[in-house]
């Protein structure tokens, strides 16, 4: 199982059962992308996926979010036939200046 996740102008983090698996908190510019192997997070049956923001401005105190901040994680299965699967994915975007999944 792979993970991609990215972020623009949003501080976040990739959660999986629970376990921080990935984050942009060392990014100045709170934008990243990045991909890494999942399978060790992973459990036989049931898994749950979670991302944590935070705005940009955080480390200034500054805790407005941007109607353009947006985060992504998108979890995928790699099997042995060479074949990709989107297993699930989380969106956080900013609506009325709080975070929200709901388009996810």
């Amino acid at each position: 199982y792979t993970a991609n996740i990215s972020s623009k102008t949003m501080f976040c983090g990739g959660l999986i059962n629970g376990i921080e698996a990935i984050d942009n908190l060392s990014s100045t510019a709170a934008t990243f992308s990045s991909g890494f192997n999942a399978t060790a997070y992973l459990q036989p049956g049931e898994n749950q996926l979670e991302l944590a923001v935070a705005p940009s401005g955080v480390y200034d105190d500054d805790l407005t979010y941007r109607a353009d901040d947006t985060c992504q994680v998108t979890l995928y299965g790699a099997f042995s036939d060479g074949t990709k699967k989107e297993m699930s994915n989380l969106t956080v975007t900013v609506e009325d200046g709080k975070p929200t999944i709901k388009d996810s």
